[in-house]
């Protein structure tokens, strides 16, 4: 197995429930699922960011959005990830995958969606929508949980990579969906039982990551609010770190 080093991580697995049981304690406090997959998530992010600080938090965010939307919809407790700095295009690359159930399977146990997406690629392009989730209706329209899911997660890692002169590919099912800075999207045909996302980003441009967090949240709560079947407002998680205010 290759052990990584400052520019890469190579492709290894990570199991959320013995992570949860080695590190739910922490300052006598009890921890979260969501904050134990934030700590997870700023391990790969210290590697990738290059000593940058605003990038070690964006990436952060954007690996834990990714990994929490596998524990809460993929029925999967283990991801798959790995991730690369290229130094001659001063890009870094993530890949982040689970062998769960898939996009459309999971959109479909929500009864308010079973209608909308008949095929992987329409539940692929669905979700990349602010506010759309499979927890969506079930009892509840408003979010009580801190970390409860409110479908942010997929728009805002996308909106981000488009910002910083990337790519975002979801492959899930038979399907795949690329979008790049440009906002034009390449779709294929492909086989994953589960859910694969890789992203693609520019380091060389300053940012403020909170700045970009509340720029998009803003523009996506606004789409939200549009939607008939979309949470409209962000859930916490989805608006910054949490650990920032948790101090974990």
């Amino acid at each position: 197995m290759a052990l990584g080093n400052d520019n890469y991580i190579p492709i290894h697995r990570i199991d959320l429930s013995k992570a949860y049981r080695e590190n739910r304690v922490q300052k006598d406090k009890i921890l979260d699922m969501g904050d134990i997959i934030e700590m997870e998530s700023r391990k790969l992010a210290i590697v990738l960011s290059r000593n940058n600080e605003e990038f070690k938090q964006l990436m952060t965010y954007i690996i834990r959005e990714m990994i929490r939307n596998i524990y809460d919809h993929s029925q999967s407790q283990t991801a798959w990830a790995c991730g690369q700095y290229w130094k001659n295009d001063d890009k870094v690359e993530i890949a982040i995958c689970d062998e769960g159930i898939g996009i459309l399977k999971s959109m479909k146990m929500n009864r308010i969606y079973r209608d909308l997406v008949t095929n992987d690629l329409e539940a692929i392009k669905l979700t990349l929508n602010p506010g759309v989730s499979q927890a969506y209706g079930k009892k509840k329209t408003i979010l009580s949980n801190e970390w409860d899911n409110s479908g942010f997660g997929l728009y805002m890692v996308k909106e981000v990579c488009k910002y910083l002169n990337g790519e975002l590919t979801v492959a899930s099912g038979e399907d795949f969906l690329t979008i790049n800075s440009s906002g034009i999207k390449r779709t294929g045909h492909t086989y994953f039982n589960g859910t694969a996302i890789r992203i693609l980003i520019d380091t060389s441009k300053e940012i403020n990551c909170q700045e970009l967090i509340d720029y998009f949240v803003c523009k996506g709560e606004k789409i939200a609010n549009k939607c008939k079947y979309a949470f409209h407002t962000a859930s916490v998680p989805s608006r910054g770190l949490m650990s920032k205010s948790k101090s974990i």
